[in-house]
């Protein structure tokens, strides 16, 4: 029997000798395995912040833009205002930390396009970490890496419209409006007797029965084209085909989109220029479109019993008896909507879009 276990015992010296050979394998096998985490974690946690800084920067280049549209004087590199970061922030819907490093103007400070910036940013203000990498690099003896800033940009631009689907069917004078379509003022535009300058000449579209004509069409809302020519309804009343599609609660305080036209037109096509058309034998056929504005609603009288007007609107702002108006002011906003390499005149209205 000893015999027996002395010659097992001097079978497995031989197997004594590898011990620890296995780290060794186990060591290298480890290193090229880190390597490939690393790549796919890490890599993919720099992909997925890039995609996120890029919602934010999308986000921060439309607010600026917006401003910019409106004339706001937080159009600028400078004081366009802490909550454009913020807006970028909620587009970061993971840990909403994100800076706005950058706002610039290629073609001047104020003018389209702008160009937004977004860049990491850490709740312990550093920047993005890689725990994989430190790990591989402490396994070759390397020191760590530093941290990673991944950054994301963003251009939007605006124009006037050239287009526009307008919410009320009515198309504005733009020879009674010229004045009242920057100053901002209150204003009452009417269906029912002429506000427009007489002062007017060539093809300006005034000599129509109000500051504003109706339009023909088999809906309520219509799309239409600078330099398009528009149908005109010759009803008093707001079209039958918008009931129950318009109330008053929809337009108080909105801002809308409104055609301005610059030639109201026979059914021959000729322009009428003469103030005494609008009572008159020849009828307005069909307006020329000029150009869109943007209008806030304040009030309003399109029927028989639509009473929604502002009661700050007083004397020759009022709307009552028999009138049929519209209440506000002209303001500069921004829509949403296509754009056009050629844009139509500046009349306040503007379309912002990302364009890069």
């Amino acid at each position: 029997m000893q015999q027996l276990i002395r010659r097992l015992a001097r079978s497995t010296r031989p197997l004594r000798g590898e011990r620890g050979a296995s780290a060794v394998v186990v060591a290298l096998v480890l290193i090229p395995v880190l390597g490939v985490v690393a790549l796919a974690v890490d890599g993919g946690a720099l992909y997925y912040e890039k995609a996120k800084l890029q919602n934010g920067a999308d986000a921060a280049a439309l607010a600026v833009a917006a401003r910019c549209a409106r004339g706001l004087p937080t159009c600028s590199t400078t004081a366009y205002g802490s909550d454009v970061g913020a807006v970028a922030d909620q587009n970061d819907d993971v840990d909403g930390l994100q800076t706005v490093s950058a706002v610039a103007f290629p073609g001047g400070t104020g003018s389209s396009p702008v160009l937004a910036t977004t860049r990491t940013r850490t709740s312990g203000g550093g920047g993005l970490r890689h725990p994989f990498v430190s790990a591989l690099n402490a396994a070759l003896g390397q020191p760590d890496s530093a941290a990673t800033f991944v950054t994301a940009s963003a251009t939007a631009s605006w124009s006037a419209p050239s287009s526009a689907a307008d919410v009320l069917p009515l198309a504005f004078s733009l020879c009674g409006l010229q004045s009242a379509l920057s100053s901002g003022t209150k204003i009452l535009l009417r269906s029912d007797n002429n506000n427009g300058s007489t002062s007017c000449s060539a093809a300006d579209g005034h000599p129509i029965a109000g500051g504003f004509g109706w339009l023909d069409g088999t809906t309520c809302s219509s799309t239409l084209s600078v330099n398009g020519l528009a149908a005109s309804d010759q009803g008093n009343d707001l079209p039958s085909r918008c009931n129950g599609l318009i109330s008053p609660e929809q337009l108080i305080g909105r801002v809308i989109e409104v055609p301005i036209f610059d030639c109201a037109a026979s059914a021959a096509g000729t322009c009428l220029t003469q103030v005494g058309n609008h009572t008159g034998t020849q009828k307005v056929d069909r307006y020329r479109i000029y150009g869109f504005a943007a209008f806030k609603v304040a009030g309003h009288r399109l029927t028989g019993t639509d009473m929604a007007t502002d009661a700050s609107y007083t004397g020759s702002l009022r709307c009552t008896g028999n009138c049929r108006g519209i209440q506000g002011t002209f303001v500069r906003w921004n829509f949403t909507g296509p754009t056009s390499q050629t844009p139509g005149p500046d009349l306040g209205a503007a379309v912002v879009r990302l364009t890069r």
